[in-house]
């Protein structure tokens, strides 16, 4: 089983839940946040808790018997994704296709952050349209096809700070516009990178030169209200050399599978990242300063100490507006012609027996969660516990007019 969904099944010694506890409601009591926010919060207060009930489960094999009470589901939670992402993941197996993917990552400039605290759809959509658009081109113009693409939306850096990225895997090839033949790429080369990100470059900020009357200007923005001062901005940026990464193809579908249930359901920060909470009001978080890496040589581990309210905040800026979509597809495989796309693109391809068993293997993985006691059998409910709405799980958050969580 993937290390990372090994993981989520295993409780950490602390948690971003135990962290909310303890101090979400001072930071609410001194701090505005939105109703969203506020809910996110308590979800997370809650989340496997007698507070939202939950059952017995008993081993097939020994019989062990346990308590699990439920989750709360909420798609920033951290103990949250798991189920989330291995029913997504069964979706996809049967759309990968025996071509090389590549990871391809489109980033916003730090300087652009200023304007998201308020305009957040605003400024992720222009970026998923910019990095849509973008491959659309480049696929035509080299292949004369639509590429299959998977994009995801990261908003964090590893200290929890606002860095707006978006994860792209991308088919090596693409599907003629007749749809009568598959065009592969080079097995170790998608796009030129320079011009992938010249290209990037200049329709994020076409987009954004384009939205300003839409755009709230409101704290650290105000200035930006005045039009003069937020085309300087864009031009400071216009001038720089923007970086879009485009990493080595994958070794074949099981990877592209493992990377998509390491990146699609993430959250700003996974709970094995907390290495302790103080009695002072301190957090210690693990992060990788990638500052350090050289080569083929991994970033050093070091530990970053914020205080409980600081990561309470900066975990607030990553919670997505409601109902945003995170995930989205592009090119053949987005619109209501998916599964027509890609049952034409493996019939072009002629796709083989043995990569099918390989996906089905994987399926199989996924599959249950053994007994920790004798490691052979699976969990299974055997009778329901009545949830406890008690006010001693449940977090008190103050109501609030205001919305604001730069």
């Amino acid at each position: 089983m993937n290390k990372g969904i090994c993981k989520a099944l295993v409780r950490s010694q602390h948690e971003v839940a135990d962290i909310v506890r303890r101090y979400g409601e001072g930071y609410t009591r001194r701090h505005a946040i939105s109703s969203h926010q506020r809910k996110v919060l308590h979800d997370i207060s809650v989340c496997r808790t007698p507070y939202l009930g939950g059952h017995i489960i008993s081993c097939d094999s020994c019989g062990h018997e346990d308590q699990s009470y439920n989750s709360c589901r909420n798609r920033h939670c951290p103990k949250c994704q798991g189920i989330a992402m291995r029913t997504w993941l069964k979706e996809r197996m049967s759309e990968l296709l025996p071509v090389p993917y590549f990871h391809v990552i489109f980033t916003v400039p730090h300087d652009f952050n200023v304007l998201v605290p308020y305009n957040e759809r605003l400024m992720y959509d222009i970026t998923f349209h910019s990095a849509s658009e973008t491959l659309a081109h480049f696929s035509k113009k080299h292949y004369g096809g639509q590429p299959g693409v998977i994009a995801v939306l990261h908003t964090w850096g590893q200290t929890l700070a606002r860095h707006i990225h978006v994860h792209c895997i991308v088919t090596g090839g693409a599907l003629s516009f007749a749809k009568d033949r598959w065009i592969p790429s080079r097995p170790d080369c998608l796009f030129d990178v320079q011009r992938l990100s010249a290209e990037y470059h200049k329709r994020f900020c076409a987009k954004l030169r384009a939205i300003h009357d839409r755009l709230i200007f409101k704290h650290k923005a105000s200035y930006l209200q005045d039009k003069s001062e937020y085309h300087k901005l864009i031009e400071k940026e216009e001038s720089r050399d923007w970086v879009v990464y485009i990493k080595k193809p994958f070794a074949g579908p099981r990877q592209v599978l493992e990377y998509l249930g390491r990146y699609t359901h993430r959250v700003a920060i996974t709970n094995h990242r907390i290495k302790a909470i103080t009695p002072a009001g301190k957090v210690v978080i693990d992060y990788k300063d990638y500052r350090t890496a050289q080569g083929d040589d991994p970033p050093v581990h070091r530990d970053l100490v914020l205080d409980a309210e600081t990561f309470i905040h900066r975990f607030l800026q990553h919670v997505l507006p409601r109902g945003y979509t995170k995930i989205r597809f592009y090119g053949f495989l987005g619109g209501n012609q998916r599964k027509k796309n890609i049952a034409r693109c493996k019939e072009l391809l002629k796709e083989n027996e043995e990569y099918s068993a390989e996906i089905i293997i994987e399926d199989e993985e996924y599959s249950g969660v053994r007994c920790p006691v004798c490691g052979q059998g699976t969990l299974t409910p055997v009778a329901e516990i009545p949830a406890q709405y008690s006010k001693r799980h449940r977090l008190r958050i103050r109501p609030c007019e205001r919305s604001y969580a730069a």
